[in-house]
């Protein structure tokens, strides 16, 4: 069985901890993908 939780390491800092070891989550940012500016909106202006 593993152990997964969220606690506050040594210095008071949220952190991750998988079987009381810290676990550092690594992934992609929930941001969205704009096609027409990489990684920015594309322009509201009009005309």
């Amino acid at each position: 069985m593993r152990k997964f939780e969220k606690r506050r390491d040594a210095k008071g800092v949220l952190r991750f901890y998988l079987n009381n070891e810290p676990y550092f989550l690594m992934g992609t940012l929930d941001q969205g993908w704009w096609p027409d500016g990489l990684l920015t909106p594309p322009s509201l202006r009009r005309g």
